[in-house]
C-alpha cells in the first residue's frame, strides 16, 4: 500500500529552462532533498490509442492538481505516493518580505515598486498564497494576524498609488491620549484624490493636504502628529473636555512639548487640566 509523503516543491529559473526542487519527508522520517530529477519511467502513463481520452486525462489534471504536482518516490522495498505543494520561488521571497513589513498587505504598487509584474500577485491569489481583501489590496495567508490588520488595510485601501494616513479621533485613539471610541477608522487623503467606489462602513474619510511635519509612523503605519489630530479632532467638534484631556495626556507622555501643549490651549481655549481622565 503506497504512503503519503507531504512537502513543498520550489520551482527556480535556470538557463535554458525551468529548475525544480523537491524537500519531502518520508514516513519513517528521513528527510529528502531533491534538486532536479528525471520523470520516472515507471511512472510514465501508458500510451493508449484514443486521444479524446488523453485529452480529458489532461483537463482533469489541470483542474484537479493545480497547486500540487503529484510523483512517486521509489524506495528498495516499497513505493510511495509524494504530494507536494507547490511554492513560488524568487518572486514569492520578495513579495514575502515586504507583506512581513506591512502586517501580510500587498498591493499592485508594492509590487511595481521591487520590479516585479502584479499580475503575479493575481497568479498567488488563484493559488491560494493570497487573499484578497479589497480591490488592489491582498494580503498573505502565511503571515499571522495582527490586531493593527485593520489600520494597515485602511490606509492601503485607497489605491493608484495613494496610501492613506490615519488621523482625527483613530489617532487619538491609537496614541492613548483620550478616552474616544471611535466606531469607524478615519482616513486622510490628500485633496486632490477622488475616489470613484464605494466607501466600506468601517471607514471615515477626511480630505487634507498634508505637509511631511504633520505625518509620522505608528508601528509601521501612516499617522498623523499628536498636535494634528487633536487639531483635526477640534475641527470636527469632538468635546472640550476630551481635546482638554488629549493636551494634558500628549504633554505627560512626551508626544506633546510644553510650548506645543500651550500653543495647543490657547489656539483651542481650553484650560489646562479640564480633561481628567478617569
Amino acid at each position: 500500500m503506497a504512503h503519503p509523503v507531504s512537502g513543498h516543491v520550489f520551482r527556480f529559473e535556470g538557463k535554458r529552462r525551468p529548475v525544480w526542487r523537491a524537500k519531502y519527508r518520508l514516513p519513517d522520517g528521513r528527510q529528502v532533498n531533491r534538486r532536479r530529477w528525471r520523470r520516472c519511467t515507471r511512472c510514465a502513463p501508458t500510451r493508449t490509442s484514443s486521444k479524446r481520452s488523453v485529452a480529458a486525462g489532461r483537463r482533469r489534471r489541470r483542474r484537479t492538481n493545480k497547486n500540487k504536482m503529484f510523483f512517486f518516490v521509489h524506495g528498495r522495498d516499497r513505493t510511495f505516493r509524494a504530494t507536494l505543494s507547490l511554492v513560488p520561488g524568487a518572486v514569492y521571497t520578495e513579495l514575502a518580505d515586504l507583506a512581513n513589513e506591512q502586517y501580510g498587505f500587498l498591493t499592485p504598487d508594492d509590487a511595481r515598486e521591487l520590479d516585479i509584474d502584479p499580475v503575479n500577485l493575481v497568479r498567488m491569489f488563484q493559488r491560494g498564497h493570497l487573499e484578497r481583501r479589497a480591490t488592489g489590496v491582498y494580503r498573505m495567508r502565511l503571515v499571522p494576524p495582527n490586531s493593527l490588520d485593520a489600520y494597515m488595510e485602511a490606509v492601503l485601501w485607497p489605491g493608484r498609488g495613494v496610501r492613506g494616513v490615519l488621523s482625527h479621533e483613530t489617532a487619538l485613539d491609537l496614541y492613548g491620549l483620550s478616552d474616544v471610541n471611535p466606531s469607524k477608522i478615519d482616513v486622510t487623503l490628500p485633496r486632490a484624490h477622488r475616489i470613484r467606489r464605494g466607501v466600506p462602513a468601517s471607514y471615515r474619510i477626511h480630505h487634507e493636504d498634508l505637509v511631511d511635519e504633520d505625518v509620522t509612523s505608528f508601528e509601521g503605519i501612516p499617522i498623523v502628529t499628536a498636535a494634528r489630530a487633536i487639531r483635526q479632532a477640534s475641527a470636527a467638534n469632538l468635546g472640550p473636555a476630551l481635546i482638554g484631556q488629549a493636551i494634558d495626556h500628549g504633554e505627560r507622555d512626551g508626544r506633546l512639548t510644553r510650548r506645543e501643549a500651550d500653543g495647543l490651549r490657547r489656539e483651542l481655549d481650553v484650560q489646562r487640566g479640564t480633561g481628567v481622565r478617569r
